[in-house]
């Protein structure tokens, strides 16, 4: 039904919502979505709850993840966006059925930074095949993190798909192929790490391990580049120089104490991509 004015819709609006009929509340903001402006955060309001109501989960989490994007929102209704963002990423997070189901990979390339990490493991389950361009498109995505793209990464060479990408790490274009790539875990750069810091008799083994944590970690969110011994070295400085200074503890290793002073500017750089890890 179209109506006259705006005014008059979100009056209707709310007549349906006392009486819970929400598919016809998401029926008459479809037909009448054209002529809102004044009371745009109201119907939007009413259309999320709505769609959450009716346990159309991934719709509303759409809206929501649009709706936070935009450079100014009301605080009443910014407040509303990020507790229900938080009610569907707890339902994510908990594998509930009535939200993971296959058609979730329909809008896999909509989803931001955080949903997607909830969501990885779980459609993972599912087959793949038939969404590989929706994959470039996230890696693309340049709100999307360099790890999270990682573990999109590992997830299809699981599936072993055969589709030829392209993704930006370290200021890097890498072409790849994911049913083409190696086990990232049996990658030399991954046992070069372990080793060194298992050779490390005078770190404290509190600061060792998460120092070496946070190494594979930044490691993992630039794979699948092939990074060198250099590289590697300044990664494994990066964490123990913002480990000790974590601690406020000098670093007394000296081949990584050297390693610092001759490549301050780089490792610095490490540091500061490191620190958004943390």
């Amino acid at each position: 039904m179209k109506y006259s004015d705006e005014l008059e819709l979100l009056k209707q609006l709310n007549v349906l919502k006392d009486n819970k009929e929400y598919s016809k509340i998401i029926d008459e903001i479809a037909e009448n979505e054209d002529m809102v402006t004044k009371k745009y955060y109201d119907i939007a309001t009413i259309k999320i709850d709505s769609l959450i109501h009716l346990e159309k989960y991934i719709d509303a989490l759409l809206i929501i993840i649009d709706e936070l994007k935009m450079p100014y929102i009301p605080k009443e209704f910014e407040s509303f966006l990020t507790e229900n963002k938080r009610y569907i990423d707890s339902l994510i997070k908990a594998n509930n059925r009535r939200v993971i189901t296959p058609d979730i990979l329909d809008n896999i390339d909509k989803m931001d930074d955080k949903s997607l990490n909830y969501l990885i493991e779980k459609i993972n389950e599912f087959n793949l095949k038939g969404y590989e361009n929706k994959f470039q498109i996230i890696f693309d995505n340049k709100d999307i993190s360099d790890l999270t793209k990682t573990l999109l990464i590992a997830m299809l060479q699981d599936h072993q798909i055969d589709h030829n990408y392209k993704v930006v790490k370290n200021d890097v274009e890498i072409r790849f192929n994911p049913s083409k790539l190696g086990d990232y875990r049996k990658d030399e750069s991954f046992i070069y790490i372990q080793k060194e810091f298992r050779s490390m008799y005078d770190i404290a083994i509190n600061v060792n391990e998460g120092a070496m944590r946070l190494s594979l970690e930044y490691l993992l969110s630039l794979y699948p580049l092939v990074v060198d011994k250099n590289m590697l070295d300044n990664i494994i400085c990066a964490s123990l120089v913002l480990y000790h200074n974590m601690l406020l503890i000098p670093l007394e290793n000296e081949k990584y104490s050297k390693i610092y002073e001759l490549c301050i500017s780089d490792v610095d750089t490490i540091i500061h991509k490191m620190n958004k890890l943390i």
